[in-house]
């Protein structure tokens, strides 16, 4: 009896499969080498939020300062990725926490923008 031999056995399936998935584990990884926004201005509002809660605890004024992507609070100075940018403000907490002034900061990413708006009174904080 003579067997039809058209086709690939099991054993060159699977020599295929394993050379495909070599070449995708040698491939380079194209992941996005920059932050998200949303994530960026998440950041700054938890370091806006830390300075208003400094305030509070130690029953001090606060000012923090915002130069594009750094920010200074307290002698400590932190930064956001390279490509963004929050333009300049100065934002001050009494001892109960709260602002003098509202304020919208907006922070841009490329073509992409988020705002962080700082509440008067209160100093609510949010990101939209």
């Amino acid at each position: 009896m003579h067997l039809n031999r058209k086709g690939f056995t099991l054993f060159q399936m699977l020599m295929v499969l394993l050379i495909i998935s070599i070449c995708l584990l040698l491939q380079p990884k194209t992941q996005r080498t920059k932050t998200s926004l949303k994530y960026e201005t998440m950041k700054l509002r938890e370091w806006i939020l830390q300075a208003q809660e400094k305030a509070i605890f130690d029953k001090t004024n606060v000012s923090m300062m915002i130069e594009d992507n750094m920010i200074s609070s307290n002698n400590k100075t932190y930064s956001l990725a390279k490509e963004t940018t929050c333009g300049s403000h100065h934002i001050s907490f009494n001892h109960r926490g709260n602002t003098n002034q509202a304020r919208t900061i907006e922070c841009r990413q490329g073509k992409e923008k988020a705002e962080i708006v700082i509440n008067l009174g209160a100093g609510n904080i949010y990101v939209r």
